[in-house]
């Protein structure tokens, strides 16, 4: 196939694409328009579901009857995958639910309707989780003190980012954190490795072929720049604008969270995230974007593609 065909193939299911066309060719429209990863095959979910609904039960502090619906909320409302699900135990899910429903409940005694009701956490030696409300971004920059900007000689962690709107318009975020395990024979030591020879299991076992195809590029370019390397690309179908950031890790700190600032600032709809940490040092982080019909596509993607590297060197040189 002649680099035309691929170039007019790419352009009529991508907009403001500046990946390379090849990245493109071939990639079945199912998986262009997911997420970019497949969550963790997890049998044992509906046997989970019932004990966790037990353990509530057995707390006596959410009402019998309104028991299934907290924990089916949960599990299908906020975008949370089943890989998260699969490596939890019942017990701190039942505790995360507990969570969120009594700061409902507070909220409501108190009145309190125009300000963030919810700010949970838990964290555990390879893994924590986080749920929030509003556009507070203070468990994000935790996040990044604890996890994500550690120096790259030390335990490396990858994590997720969802989002989701309540029925009153309120913003949930859903944020989790996992300690990476890197093959025992990565090729750390080389940029052009192959992707899953550096990569984290749960994140290789879980990323879609095309997914390690675009960031098998970023890293590729990374291997010959000193800055972030930075791409992106609009999918024509459904407007949901995609940024992936390829970086040294730990060079920018509190880069993650000021990417989240910003999404704020352009008031876009910052669906997902995921910050991915490889064994020879790299970072790349994915950000999802919602269609939005007030907000200029064009504008959205190129402007925050432009102060994305802007705010990488800002941040760089406040912390020099």
């Amino acid at each position: 196939m002649s680099a035309d065909t691929i170039t007019g193939k790419l352009d009529s299911i991508t907009l403001h694409n500046n990946f390379s066309a090849s990245s493109f060719q071939n990639v079945p429209t199912d998986e262009l328009q997911g997420s970019g990863y497949v969550s963790t095959s997890f049998p044992g979910k509906d046997k989970q579901i019932a004990e966790v609904m037990d353990a509530l039960d057995e707390s006596g502090l959410i009402p019998e009857g309104l028991i299934e619906a907290e924990t089916k909320y949960f599990y299908n409302s906020l975008g949370i995958n089943d890989t998260y699900f699969a490596s939890e135990t019942v017990a701190t899910i039942a505790s995360h639910i507990l969570a969120l429903y009594s700061a409902k409940v507070d909220a409501f005694a108190r009145g309190v309707t125009d300000k963030p009701f919810l700010h949970h956490r838990r964290e555990f030696d390879d893994h924590a989780a986080y749920f929030s409300a509003g556009d507070s971004i203070e468990f994000e920059h935790d996040i990044d003190d604890k996890y994500l900007d550690t120096p790259v000689d030390g335990p490396a962690y990858r994590s997720e980012y969802f989002q989701t709107k309540l029925p009153n318009n309120d913003t949930v975020k859903c944020q989790f954190v996992y300690k990476c395990h890197f093959p025992e024979k990565s090729a750390s030591s080389s940029a052009d490795a192959s992707i899953d020879s550096i990569s984290d299991k749960t994140f290789s076992t879980t990323a879609t072929k095309h997914t390690k195809v675009l960031y098998s590029e970023i890293l590729a370019e990374l291997g010959h720049t000193e800055g972030p390397v930075i791409k992106h690309f609009t999918l024509a179908a459904t407007g949901e604008q995609r940024i992936i950031i390829g970086y040294k890790r730990n060079s920018s700190p509190r880069y993650s969270s000021a990417l989240s600032t910003l999404a704020n600032y352009y008031n876009v709809d910052l669906k997902r995230k995921y910050v991915e940490n490889f064994a020879n040092g790299y970072s790349i982080i994915s950000i999802y974007f919602e269609h939005s019909e007030s907000v200029s596509p064009e504008l959205t993607i190129y402007q925050i593609a432009k102060e994305a590297s802007l705010i990488y060197y800002w941040v760089l040189n406040t912390a020099l």
